[in-house]
C-alpha cells in the first residue's frame, strides 16, 4: 500500500508539473516601433500634436512660402503636398492674447527615420490684424511608409 501511495503522489506531481509547464509557456514579443516627438513653440502660439494618420485624399500644398502663408483666419490648413495613402503628421496651432497680430511664423519639421535618414520641411502661417483666438491645422506628408525608429521635432518661431 505504501508503494501504491508513492506511485500515486509521484504521478500527481508529474501531472501538476506538466499542466503548470503548459500554462506558463513563455511567449516572445518583439516591439520595433518607436516614435518620439518634440514641439518647440514660441511667439505666443500654442500647439497640440495630433500625431500620424493616413491621408484619405490628395491635398495640394498650401503655406509653402512666406509670401503666401496659411492664414489662421482662413479656416484652411497649411500643409505640404499630400497624396492619398501617405502618412501625415498634423498638429493644431492656436493664437493666444500674447500672439502678435499680422505676424508670419515659420513652422519647421525635422523628421528622422531609420533607415531613410533625415527630412526637413518648412511651412509658413500668419496671424491677421484681429485679436480673436484662432487656430490652424498644419500637416506634413511623410510619404507612403514610415521607417522606425522615428523621431521628429517641430519648431514654430516668428519669421
Amino acid at each position: 500500500m505504501k508503494k501504491g501511495f508513492i506511485v500515486a503522489v509521484f504521478s500527481l506531481v508529474i501531472l501538476v508539473g506538466t499542466v503548470y509547464a503548459t500554462i506558463t509557456t513563455p511567449t516572445h514579443r518583439r516591439f520595433e516601433t518607436v516614435i518620439g516627438g518634440t514641439m518647440v513653440v514660441t511667439g505666443g502660439i500654442t500647439a497640440i500634436d495630433r500625431g500620424f494618420d493616413v491621408a484619405n485624399l490628395d491635398i495640394a500644398a498650401r503655406g509653402t512660402s512666406s509670401g503666401s502663408p496659411g492664414l489662421f483666419s482662413s479656416g484652411v490648413s497649411a500643409n505640404t503636398a499630400i497624396t492619398a495613402g501617405d502618412w501625415v503628421l498634423s498638429f493644431v496651432l492656436g493664437t493666444t492674447v500674447s500672439t502678435p497680430p499680422s505676424t508670419t511664423f515659420v513652422v519647421t519639421l525635422n523628421l528622422v527615420e531609420a533607415p531613410e535618414g533625415q527630412t526637413f520641411a518648412t511651412l509658413y502661417v500668419a496671424t491677421d490684424a484681429g485679436g480673436a483666438a484662432q487656430s490652424i491645422i498644419v500637416a506634413y506628408s511623410a510619404g507612403p511608409s514610415l521607417g522606425t525608429p522615428l523621431s521628429y521635432t517641430v519648431t514654430v518661431e516668428k519669421l
